[in-house]
């Protein structure tokens, strides 16, 4: 029996208020600030038309899921801490493009930069993204999986 009990995993419950999570697994309360998970959890924004990102919507994933045509999905200035993720969810291309003074730099494997105003653009899906913006004025490629291809 206590080698049962040794292996059996507690079963987890969870109360998210303003502030902060709350969960029992079984042995008691622990109250976890939601700031400090904020970055575990991504916001995923769904876009089948074009748009423009704003600053508050840092750290989000976006898709293009649904999408029916491609899609221009514009950075906004670039700001140091600001960063974003990308992931082709429909065959249709995905153009990230900063605005016409900014540029995407990479040293990620395989590289993928552009100059100033030029976006990028993939469109199999599974194909990914990462951005950051690392030094004002430039978004950095932390990495990305298939191909991204610099506008020409």
């Amino acid at each position: 029996m206590a080698a049962e009990n040794a292996t059996s995993q507690p079963e987890v419950t969870a109360l998210e208020t303003a502030d902060t999570l709350i969960g029992i697994d079984g042995t008691g309360w622990v109250n976890v600030p939601t700031s400090a998970i904020r970055q575990t959890f991504q916001k995923v924004l769904t876009k089948t038309a074009d748009y423009t990102l704003t600053a508050a919507e840092s750290g989000s994933l976006v898709t293009n899921r649904g999408a029916t045509a491609d899609i221009i999905i514009t950075l906004p200035a670039a700001t140091v801490g600001l960063e974003f993720k990308f992931a082709v969810r429909a065959s249709y291309k995905i153009k990230v493009l900063p605005n016409t003074t900014q540029l995407l730099e990479s040293t990620a494997t395989p590289a993928v930069a552009s100059t100033s105003g030029q976006h990028i653009w993939a469109d199999a899906v599974a194909e990914t993204l990462h951005l950051i913006c690392v030094e004002t004025g430039k978004w950095a490629v932390q990495n990305s999986r298939g191909t991204w291809t610099v506008a020409s």
